[in-house]
């Protein structure tokens, strides 16, 4: 396996699941979409909305309150079946790129998964929204150029024949 740059493989076009949970109740319940530059999930609480964008190698996550002061308790987010188009991959890591680091309580991931627990926050200023960008670390298998499998191809051909040269004569 080797590191992931985000040209080489992306979660666009993948086929993800999520879900969404908040004191034991489900909110979002194992939904799979197919992920593209818009929001992925998205759920309308009042006249706000609860939101996971996932980009090529991020996710964001969005809490539009509305004019309620919070969401009314902790939350999780949880996004499984991560595959990555084109190159398999695994991943290593996450990290918070931006937002309120002291509204996370919890982050954590397996090799396809990612687990997000935000606290239940109480909004100063009604209808503040609150944006939260993941990055996510990976490895993927590195895929040998034609060329080299074409230079190791010819050089045990040549070995072989060589070989087979010695023992006929």
């Amino acid at each position: 396996m080797v590191a992931n740059s985000p040209a080489q493989a992306a979660l666009l076009a993948d086929s993800v699941r999520g879900q969404l949970g908040s004191n034991s109740f489900s909110i979002l319940d194992e939904t799979a979409v197919v992920t593209d530059p818009g929001t992925e999930f998205s759920r309308v609480i009042g006249d706000g909305s609860l939101s996971l964008d996932v980009k090529s190698d991020s996710f964001d996550i969005i809490y539009d309150v509305g004019s309620f002061p919070s969401v009314g308790a902790p939350t999780t987010w949880i996004l499984s079946d991560l595959d990555w188009v084109d190159t398999p991959g695994i991943v290593t890591g996450v990290t918070l790129a931006s937002g309120d680091a002291s509204l996370i309580s919890g982050m954590s991931f397996t090799d396809d998964s990612i687990t997000i627990d935000i606290i239940n926050y109480s909004v100063p200023p009604q209808n503040q929204i609150e944006t939260w960008t993941f990055d996510i670390q990976t490895e993927h298998e590195s895929t040998p150029e034609p060329a080299t499998i074409l230079g190791l191809l010819t050089v045990t051909g040549l070995g072989l024949g060589s070989r087979l040269k010695r023992n006929v004569g």
